[in-house]
């Protein structure tokens, strides 16, 4: 491409040379300065494209003889794949690229031709001479090599533009441009060649450095393979070290198991046998051991039965034990606490559930503390007499006086005995007195209970005394019963 530009270039510079050639003098040739060195774009490409196909031939020759590496490549790589079937196509026909059908698409002659005839001859560009325009400048090439051919060639079209020549100056011009195109293409062949040796060059360095891969692949995936072999070898060695080992095992627990059947089936043709000798020896000489032996259930059952009844009467004994001195402790001449004789009765009759909900009803502190005495009630009910009495002539809304005289004519009241008729105070007075006197504090509670008004408040306390003592009778009565049943 470079050396198509230049011809061009030289063309468009001769024909405008001659279009000048009367009007612009042909000046000396000046000397161009030499030109710094600075950044080449077309270097910086070459080395870029050089080491990015590099680098990109190293990657698809790793991609031959990798599978990871060959599905990253193929993955991440645009054209990888073309590229390696390319190659394998190369390796399978011997060192040969097949390009045939490629040649017959491009049809290189046909498109030379066309190219050639659209260039015009240099002779026809020099006879369409135009003297008034100016020859333009060249664009400075990118080219290291070429940028200060280019430079003397601007400098040389600007001292044309400058002076007036003749057209035997000009035509001398344009030989040189002529001869200098063909130097230029010259060198664009010599550079194309050292192009193609350095190419030809990296090529064999990329292929050396590619068998060497090859070869240090190679190698890794022996050894790789090697070692895997090894691994896999070693593994089924344990595997069938391990089967070998579970089989012996199953053998063995299989014979054991067929051992013991043998044993198991030995021992029950045994105790048939010895079931059938019994058999005979009790139909001969033992033919009363089954009568024997349903004596002997039957009598089991009976000395269970006394058991029981023994183990009844036993814990009924305790009870009664247990309520006799409870009962005692109640018929002391002063209250004592039975505490310790309930819970030990509550033991007794725990398997009692009507036992131990009247033994759990019997109030805590009748328990702790016990009881008033018969005796101490018939003596606080006799203190309490003479205020029942004045209480019943108190008036109501009574003052003092009514005080004083309720205790006066209660002096002169006449008391009753024995089981008086009436609801006068006297009445229950001597009924209650004639209860207590017979041991019937039950229904000498129920007068006292029955007296109205500040009487019945005054005796509310003896009331109350009374109750808590019968409350604990009926309790421990209810035990009694449930412990003879």
């Amino acid at each position: 491409m470079l050396r198509t530009v230049s011809k061009q270039q030289l063309r468009r510079f001769a024909t405008q040379s001659a279009r000048l050639a009367e009007a612009a003098p042909v000046a000396a040739p000046v000397t161009p300065a030499a030109a710094p060195k600075r950044f080449s774009l077309g270097k910086f490409l070459f080395k870029t494209t050089f080491y990015g196909s590099s680098l990109y031939a190293l990657a698809v020759a790793a991609a031959m003889y990798n599978d990871e590496a060959n599905d990253f490549v193929v993955e991440n790589l645009p054209g990888a794949p073309a590229v390696i079937k390319l190659v394998e196509d190369y390796q399978s026909n011997g060192g040969h690229l097949q390009f045939d059908e490629t040649f017959k698409k491009l049809n290189i002659e046909s498109i030379t031709k066309k190219i050639e005839a659209k260039i015009p001859d240099a002779s026809q560009i020099v006879a369409k001479v135009s003297a008034k325009k100016p020859l333009p400048t060249l664009e400075t090439s990118s080219n290291e090599t070429l940028a200060p051919t280019f430079a003397a060639l601007n400098q040389l079209i600007a001292a044309i533009n400058n002076s007036s020549a003749s057209d035997e100056t000009v035509a001398a011009v344009a030989a040189s441009l002529t001869q200098l195109s063909v130097k230029v293409d010259g060198l664009t062949a010599n550079r194309e060649q050292e192009l193609a040796k350095l190419t030809a060059a990296k090529v064999q360095a990329l292929e050396a450095t590619f068998a060497a891969k090859e070869n240090a692949s190679t190698e890794k995936f022996l050894q790789d393979f090697q070692t895997e072999k090894r691994a896999l070898e070693a593994k089924h060695d344990a595997q069938l070290a391990a089967e070998l080992a579970a089989a012996q095992a199953t053998i063995a627990q299989a014979a054991t198991n067929a051992v013991d059947a043998i044993k198991v089936e030995q021992v029950k043709q045994f105790a048939v046998i010895v079931e059938q000798k019994v058999a005979e020896e009790r139909a001969g000489k033992l033919a009363q051991l089954d009568v024997l032996a349903a004596n002997l259930d039957s009598l089991a059952d009976v000395v269970a039965q006394l058991e029981g009844h023994l183990d009844r009467a036993a814990s009924a004994t305790a009870v009664q034990t247990q309520l006799v001195r409870v009962k005692a402790l109640l018929a002391s001449p002063q209250p004592q606490g039975f505490a310790a004789d309930l819970a030990a009765l509550q033991e007794l009759t725990a398997h009692d559930p009507l036992a131990s909900a009247a033994l759990a009803s019997v109030p805590r502190e009748s328990a702790i503390n016990g009881c008033l005495t018969v005796p101490q009630l018939i003596t606080r009910w006799q203190l309490l007499v003479p205020e029942l009495r004045s209480a019943a002539l108190l008036p109501p809304n009574a003052g003092l006086l009514g005080h004083l005289s309720s205790i006066v004519f209660s002096k002169l009241l006449l008391s009753k005995k024995g089981h008086a008729n009436g609801n006068d105070i006297e009445s229950v007075i001597a009924r209650v007195e004639n209860y207590l006197t017979r041991g019937d504090l039950a229904d000498a509670v129920e007068e006292a209970a029955s007296l109205k008004g500040w009487s019945r408040k005054l005796a509310n306390g003896w009331v109350n005394e009374s109750r808590k003592r019968l409350e604990v009778e009926f309790l421990l009565s209810v035990v009694e019963a449930g412990a003879r049943a």
